[in-house]
C-alpha cells in the first residue's frame, strides 16, 4: 500500500515527522503546538489537519513508523529460536530502539503523551509476539499458555523493562538488562 500513497502525502508526512522529532529533542511534547509543528515542517495548518486530528495522532503515527522499522530488523531466522532467545531478541531490539531515540523517549515519557506511546509500543510488540507464538503452536510446540496470554505477558514485560531502563540507565547498562531478562525468561 505504501507504494500507492501519493508523493505529496509522503512528503507532508515526512516533513511533519521530521519536525516532531526535532521539536521533541528540544522540548516537552506538552510544549509543542500544532502551529509550531507546521512552521517547522513548512506545512499549512489546514494541511496538517487534513492528515492528523491533533499532535497526539501525529505522535502515534511517528511511533508506529519507527516501530515498523525495528520490527523489520527482527531477522526471519529468529522465528526458529526457542522462546527465551526470541523474547530476549525482542527486548534487545526494543532497547536499541529506545537507546537510538533516547532524548525523544525521555521527553515523551515525561509528558502527557506517555500512556499513548506506551500503549502503541505495547500493541506493536504484542502483535508480533502473538504471531510468533501462534507459529510455534502450529509447528507443534507445547505452550504453557495461549499465544494471546503469552503475548500480553511478554510485551508488557519488555515495555516496562525498557521504560525502567530509560529512567534508570545509570543503574544498569542495556547489555546487563538483556542478560538479566534472558536469565529470567530461560528459567521460567
Amino acid at each position: 500500500m505504501d507504494g500507492k500513497v501519493d508523493l505529496r502525502i509522503k512528503k507532508t508526512h515526512a516533513a511533519l515527522l521530521r519536525a516532531l522529532r526535532e521539536l521533541l529533542c528540544e522540548k516537552s511534547f506538552n510544549e509543542i503546538s500544532v502551529a509550531e509543528l507546521c512552521e517547522r515542517a513548512e506545512v499549512r495548518r489546514a494541511t496538517f489537519y487534513k492528515h492528523f486530528g491533533d499532535k497526539g495522532e501525529l505522535l502515534a503515527y511517528m511511533i508506529q513508523q519507527l516501530q515498523k522499522g525495528y520490527g523489520d530488523r527482527m531477522d526471519k531466522s529468529t522465528v526458529e529460536l526457542d522462546d527465551g532467545a526470541y523474547l530476549t531478541e525482542v527486548l534487545k531490539n526494543f532497547l536499541d530502539f529506545m537507546d537510538e531515540n533516547r532524548q525523544m523517549a525521555r521527553t515523551v515519557l515525561n509528558s502527557s503523551a506517555r500512556q499513548i506511546v506506551l500503549d502503541i509500543l505495547n500493541e506493536q510488540i504484542e502483535r508480533d509476539l502473538r504471531l510468533h507464538f501462534r507459529a510455534l503452536q502450529q509447528r507443534g510446540a507445547a505452550l504453557r499458555a495461549t499465544p494471546d496470554m503469552l503475548a500480553v505477558l511478554c510485551s508488557g514485560a519488555a515495555v516496562n523493562c525498557a521504560q525502567w531502563w530509560i529512567a534508570n540507565s545509570d543503574r544498569l547498562t542495556k547489555e546487563e538488562i538483556v542478560r538479566q531478562f534472558e536469565a529470567l525468561v530461560t528459567s521460567i
